[in-house]
């Protein structure tokens, strides 16, 4: 599929849809709820750091392992645009 799955920390780790807004359709609706101290709203905000977190972890381990091996994959194709792209980064 081209994906890697990546969850949060337990227990927050499940965000939904977009999160519990009571209903309301105003688009600061989690941070409004949060100013009020919403426990759902603070638990949708505790999943979506934690997620990103998580993102950005598994991110460095990718792009990391992937300067490693460098040599190694350079003899599949597959790797060929990713390696590129990691070759002109600063």
């Amino acid at each position: 599929m081209g994906c890697i799955p990546v969850a949060g920390d337990p227990p927050e780790s499940y965000i939904g849809a977009i999160g519990w807004t009571r209903r309301s359709p105003l688009p600061d609706a989690i941070e409004r709820l949060a100013t009020e101290r919403d426990p759902d709203a603070n638990t949708t905000i505790k999943a979506a750091e934690s997620l990103g977190r998580r993102v950005a972890y598994t991110t460095l381990i990718i792009k990391n392992g992937v300067g490693v091996l460098a040599d190694l994959l350079s003899k599949d194709p597959w790797y060929s645009l990713y390696l590129s792209k990691i070759a002109n980064q600063p």
